[in-house]
């Protein structure tokens, strides 16, 4: 929440922040959570993590929801148009950071195109 007031005071260039956010964290959004069986969040984080989802049979009607399912290591931290040295990027680049690494992603859909590990 720190990090999207500050970029809200950044006009244009934080606009732009904010839509490259947007779109890596629809771009790592988990595969289960936008196609498939019906799960809740809490059984797609389970699924994801190698864990049974369901014990037993569900009862009863499920409202129809959408429950989109981001792990934890997609949360973003920030977004950044330079590298470090503050030289520029490539103008479809961005580098997004998460709690674990620091992802190279395109700024037009947000999908990874290298890590701080990976180049």
């Amino acid at each position: 929440m720190l990090w999207l007031r500050r970029v809200a005071m950044e006009g244009q260039a934080g606009a732009a922040k904010r839509r490259v956010a947007e779109r890596y964290v629809l771009a790592s959004v988990v595969g289960n959570s936008i196609s498939g069986q019906w799960m809740t969040v809490n059984e797609m984080a389970q699924d994801f993590a190698g864990l049974p989802t369901r014990i037993g049979a569900q009862r009863g009607r499920k409202d129809a929801t959408l429950s989109l399912f981001l792990p934890e290591h997609h949360h973003v931290e920030s977004v950044h148009f330079t590298a470090g040295g503050g030289r520029d990027l490539h103008p479809a680049l961005a580098v997004v950071q998460t709690p674990h690494r620091e992802y190279f992603v395109l700024r037009d859909n947000g999908m990874q195109v290298g890590c701080e590990e990976d180049g």
